[in-house]
């Protein structure tokens, strides 16, 4: 009887083995075939306050976008050292003329090829003779373009600014319209009558 015991001790501990490593072997072959499928990266939006003001995210590296599961949309694109999705890296000491193109998702354009992008069809078309930035994310309102624009402003100092403005931007400027994005964009906030640039 002790003998029976023992036997379906060690079948059941052989039993529990195999169905661990069986788990463990298909997590990973499942791991290895999403290694090669175009799935959607996080942004890594940087946090927002005292010491990093701008929305953006982190910088230098390479991302996938795709859109659904079947991945019907399929882009690869970059974050540049300033934090804003822009193949080309910006240069504050550099003088050649610049224009700054400030918007939402629309200049963003996370599922657009750069040189498809307004700002990379533009970069294309002034080549060497100047320079097209972009200060976007996904989201921001109208009121966030304003903090774009005065950090293109002061970092920058570019020659002409561009605003890609789209009719959502208006009421998603004001805190009770928002959606999702919380603390990263600065709203209007309403003060006496006037309007106030917050977090």
């Amino acid at each position: 009887m002790a003998n029976v015991t023992q036997r379906t001790r060690t079948s059941l501990w052989q039993i529990v083995g195999l169905v661990v490593f069986g788990s463990f072997l298909a997590v990973l072959v499942i791991e290895i075939a999403l290694q090669f499928l175009p799935v959607h990266d996080s942004m890594q939006a940087l946090a927002v306050n005292a010491q990093s003001p701008v929305a953006r995210y982190q910088p230098d590296r390479d991302f996938t976008y795709s859109l659904g599961a079947d991945f019907a949309i399929v882009n690869r694109g970059h974050v540049n050292n300033a934090g804003f999705v822009n193949n080309q890296d910006y240069d504050s000491k550099l003088r050649t003329p610049l224009v700054a193109i400030v918007g939402d998702s629309y200049v963003e354009a996370l599922m657009v090829p750069y040189k498809q992008t307004l700002q990379g069809t533009l970069a294309r078309a002034v080549g060497k003779e100047g320079r097209v930035y972009s200060f976007a994310m996904s989201g921001a309102p109208l009121s966030q373009y304003l903090v774009y624009a005065d950090a293109a402003r002061k970092d920058y100092k570019p020659n002409a600014m561009i605003f890609v403005i789209v009719g959502n931007d208006f009421d998603e400027s004001l805190p009770k319209y928002r959606e999702g994005n919380g603390k990263r964009f600065h709203y209007f906030k309403e003060e006496g009558g006037e309007l106030n640039l917050s977090r």
